[in-house]
């Protein structure tokens, strides 16, 4: 089975400089399309090669980043990635 999501995406980045730390914020609002495409190899009952398509969907992302800098080319960081994405009835 292959999967894939594509469509527009609308985002901000914001990185913020405190003495010897860097916030990270951001946020993306997209506009998935859906398609998949897979063979059933075990179901004699079903067609073999199928096809699923959804064109209308919504998604958003945010993420949290912070870094330490502890020398020039040495830093420490901690990130939180967050995702949901909705794909309504297709064919």
């Amino acid at each position: 089975y292959t999967a894939q999501f594509y469509g527009p995406f609308f985002g901000i980045d914001y990185q913020m400089p405190l003495s010897c730390y860097l916030l990270g914020l951001g946020y993306t609002f997209t506009l998935p399309r859906y398609r998949g495409e897979g063979f059933w190899n075990l179901r004699t009952d079903l067609s073999r090669n199928f096809v699923q398509e959804a064109d209308t969907g919504f998604g958003h992302s945010f993420f949290l980043n912070f870094q330490m800098l502890f020398q020039p080319n040495l830093k420490w960081g901690l990130s939180f990635l967050g995702r949901y994405f909705k794909v309504y009835n297709g064919r």
